[in-house]
């Protein structure tokens, strides 16, 4: 069985900087809010320090919102380039939930075939496929509990009956495969078995 997420033994309790405020919702993309954050305008300077003092290094944040009750129809794998750059595939993200009860995050076989860049609002990159078309291997109710997440494999969220804001943040350990992450954060005691 493919395995597309970690609960971790990470404190988050005061990750985001104070002066931080969650985005306008309303004039979303769909219901649908992406942006892109540098990590010195997002997170606490400790709690960026004390992930660099155990080996995971933050480089940025994407913060996403779902409205209530959203349940997408395509999945997608986030890029990392800037536009203009070429696209690289990252693999992971550490993400935590607010709101967002019932939601879930739901993983894909990747399918082969022709890439289709696209492009978010915020000028993320990311490739998309129709669900119909793709075949589900893990699914995650992500609350508060930091997450390592897998986003190399398609993926999409089912939303509740609440919105949910996703913090999703980003490491400098770019060049790492999935299993190479993994295989890091279990020599840290990092990540919760499951």
């Amino acid at each position: 069985m493919t395995k597309c997420w970690y609960q971790l033994n990470l404190n988050v309790e005061n990750a985001i900087s104070k002066d931080w405020k969650f985005p306008e919702s309303s004039g979303s993309w769909g219901g649908i809010g992406v942006w892109a954050f540098k990590q010195d305008k997002i997170f606490n300077s400790n709690w960026v320090q004390y992930m660099s003092d155990i080996a995971l290094p933050i480089k940025s944040s994407v913060v996403f919102y779902r409205e209530p009750n959203l349940v997408d129809d395509k999945a997608h794998v986030d890029l990392l380039g800037e536009v203009g750059e070429d696209a690289k595939t990252t693999y992971l993200g550490f993400n935590w939930v607010f709101g967002g009860k019932g939601s879930e995050m739901i993983w894909y076989d990747l399918p082969p075939g022709e890439r289709n860049i696209q492009l978010t609002p915020a000028g993320n990159k990311f490739l998309s496929w129709q669900i119909s078309d793709l075949v589900e291997v893990d699914r995650c109710s992500i609350q508060d509990v930091p997450t390592l997440v897998r986003i190399d494999y398609p993926h999409s969220i089912a939303v509740g009956d609440e919105a949910r804001w996703c913090i999703s943040a980003r490491t400098g350990l770019d060049d790492l495969t999935w299993d190479e992450a993994v295989k890091h954060l279990k020599t840290k005691n990092i990540i919760i078995d499951r």
